[in-house]
């Protein structure tokens, strides 16, 4: 299939079928195009519909990339309603906006970068990179996200086994694939996978049933029944299910476990365990409350 060359200039716009397209603008340019392997590269701001086909979209400034939108008008009784609805592309696309971005994409395996602004993919195994802050809103698929600082939301209930990165400040929320978040500070909720996560500040972070990993330097933490490993080296609250746990907590904590055979160190506060044959170590003031298992208590 021929390759179309088309030159939009500023302000301009263009529509081009389902060939093969490599579209130049040089500026507050919008373009649509068809369901061909496009190219499309504009110098400033812009905006670009596209269709199916494997896409790579170029923005030098701000625009929306998003699909094409399909015009409905009815008449219902005296009245006449419009209703616009984009569509969404589902080629396997890359698309870098050097600025503020709202990108649109479906379930192909996408590549995108922006400045700022957000994203939305389906159910591919997309890569995603914004530079500022952002909001990201993913699929099914396994995903690689990195941000300055905002929102990432997984699918709840998929198992995919994501890789989110936040420098700043920022909220994740992921499904029960084996994950792994590395995040300034904020907030963290994820599924019941076996997962990796760290905060370097404070953060919030809860877990479900898996075998997870998890760092914060501050803040609260609570996993379900599996086998955690749990390190906040400031102060703390810790609150587990009935998993073989182990705990560490450099500053004041609390700390609640549950039935299981726990490890447990801390630098003051108070610790409330099940019945399971728990070790636990509070290093300054503490106070300790246990079950019926065999535990062995060190209180400085």
């Amino acid at each position: 299939m021929a390759t179309t060359y088309v030159t939009i200039p500023a302000g301009g716009s263009t529509t081009v079928g389902n060939d093969t397209t490599n579209v130049y603008g040089l500026g507050n340019a919008s373009v649509t195009v068809g369901n061909g392997p496009d190219t499309i590269n504009i110098v400033g701001n812009g905006n670009v519909a596209l269709g199916t086909g494997a896409d790579a979209v170029s923005i030098g400034g701000s625009g929306t990339v998003s699909g094409v939108t399909t015009t409905t008008t009815r008449i219902t009784g005296n009245s006449t309603v419009t209703t616009s609805t984009p569509s969404v592309p589902s080629g396997n696309d890359s698309v870098t906006v050097n600025g503020v971005g709202a990108v649109t994409l479906g379930n192909g395996i996408d590549v995108v970068r922006l400045g700022s602004g957000t994203v939305s993919v389906g159910n591919g195994a997309d890569s995603i990179s914004i530079t500022g802050a952002g909001s990201v809103a993913m699929g099914t698929g396994q995903d690689t996200v990195s941000i300055g600082s905002g929102t990432v939301a997984g699918s709840t209930t998929g198992t995919a086994n994501d890789s989110v990165t936040v420098l700043g400040a920022g909220k994740v929320t992921l499904g029960n694939g084996a994950n792994t978040v590395l995040m300034g500070s904020g907030s963290v909720s994820v599924g019941t996978g076996n997962n990796h996560i760290t905060v370097s500040a404070a953060g919030n972070v809860t877990a479900g049933a898996g075998s997870n990993t998890i760092q914060a330097a501050s803040g609260t933490v609570s996993v379900g029944n599996g086998g955690n490993t749990i390190t906040v080296t400031g102060a703390g609250s810790v609150a587990m299910g009935t998993g073989a746990d182990s705990v560490s907590i450099g500053g004041a904590g609390r700390v609640t476990l549950g039935g299981g055979a726990n490890q447990v160190s801390s630098g003051s506060g108070t610790v409330s365990v099940g019945n399971g044959g728990n070790t636990i170590t509070v290093t300054g003031a503490g106070s300790v409350a246990m079950g019926t298992g065999a535990d062995s208590v060190s209180i400085g």
